[in-house]
């Protein structure tokens, strides 16, 4: 079975699931990047990786025709980015396709938009609803989304991205978060989607509470400064470190001595994988619901907290809660590194997807997972 992954460019969101899928499939598998790494992830310090099955469709017109070629010809493509034309001609063939999309509708839409919307939809997909036609999700609300508009409703399966998983002995990884204060950490880039600014709620709520307490936050952007000067204001400079943007190894050793990690993205958060990063570290996460990644990846208060509503009070809250209960921090963080090394990772995604398409090419049903990537979501 020929397998080709088509998306903007080989990171370490997809780098594991790859390397996994080329070992099921060796030269069966291509992963075709389309575009070259965009200026604001290098600042971020994202590695780009290069591997065999890698094929870089921008370079010239030969690796684009090879790609060209390659879509229309496997026997199974996942796809990540706009192909339009090219994706018609596939499912007219009625060829195992399987769409890798985040939410449509980061912003509540318009009327107007929501009816442009459903033009779009029946225009592209309608008439390909009953071919081997899917969706992999890589948000919480992609299945929402697409079936309020007629489309996949049962054939969408859970997905997301999948972060290099780092393994641990349970022990050692819960007794380097052991400290005399409670440590916090919070990264991304200082975007307004991402709330930064709720952790200056947070340190105040805890300063007031008297808890000992210090936080961590790594990134940019163009809030940042914004962020400094109310630090400033707040007088909160002997409780925060900002360390700007760090490459990913220095990210994961934060997460590996936090207590609590703060996931504070809003809708507009298309997945979030620094969710997956922090809860694989053992961190007890307090996490937005309206975030991509959440209500994949979280059980409340099993292996992580959820807030609502982008509610800076309710975060605060349970921030103040941990805090209070070291004992349930501990236990969160634990569950959260068990999620991530026992289900969530790239490793069960190969086989799951592996299995499913397998059965699909078969025509039997896709075997029924209970959580994880590829449980069907109804």
């Amino acid at each position: 079975m020929k397998i080709a992954f088509f998306s903007s460019v080989l990171n370490h969101h997809q780098i594991e699931f790859c390397d996994e899928m080329y070992k099921k499939y060796g030269d069966d598998f291509t992963f075709v990047s389309t575009m070259e790494m965009e200026e604001q992830r290098k600042k971020l310090k994202y590695s780009e990786f290069d591997r065999p099955y890698n094929l870089k469709m921008y370079i010239n017109e030969d690796c684009r025709q090879k790609g060209e070629e390659l879509f229309q010809d496997a026997d199974v493509v996942i796809l990540g980015v706009l192909m339009e034309k090219s994706l018609r001609r596939r499912l007219i063939a009625g060829k195992i396709t399987f769409l890798y999309k985040e939410r449509l509708f980061k912003e509540k839409p318009s009327a107007m938009r929501f009816i442009r919307s459903l033009l779009y939809v029946a225009r592209e997909y309608w008439a390909f609803r009953n071919k081997p036609f899917y969706m992999l999700a890589a948000s919480a609300y992609s299945h929402r989304d697409f079936k309020s508009l007629g489309i996949f409703g049962k054939k969408t399966f859970a997905w997301g991205y999948f972060p290099p998983l780092k393994e641990y002995d349970e022990n050692l990884l819960i007794n380097n978060k052991k400290s005399d204060i409670l440590n916090i950490f919070w990264a991304g880039r200082f975007l307004e989607l991402k709330n930064p600014l709720y952790l200056i709620d947070v340190a105040k709520t805890l300063k007031i509470s008297g808890i000992p307490f210090h936080i961590d936050v790594a990134g940019n952007g163009p809030v940042e400064e914004n962020f400094k000067k109310m630090v400033s204001d707040n007088k909160l400079e002997d409780v925060f470190t900002l360390h700007g943007a760090l490459p990913q190894e220095e990210i994961r050793g934060l997460m590996e001595k936090a207590n609590i990690y703060l996931f504070t993205s809003n809708r507009q958060e298309g997945f979030g994988v620094v969710l997956s990063e922090a809860m694989n570290s053992g961190c007890a996460v307090v996490a937005s619901a309206t975030a991509g990644s959440t209500n994949l990846l979280v059980k409340n208060d099993f292996n992580g907290r959820i807030y609502e509503n982008d509610s800076s009070t309710e975060l605060c809250e349970i921030v103040l809660d941990l805090a209070k209960n070291p004992e349930k921090c501990e236990e969160l963080g634990l569950q959260a590194y068990k999620t991530m090394r026992d289900c969530q990772n790239a490793v069960v995604a190969a086989e799951r997807f592996s299995q499913v398409v397998t059965a699909i090419a078969e025509n039997k049903n896709p075997p029924d997972f209970r959580d994880g990537p590829m449980r069907k979501i109804r």
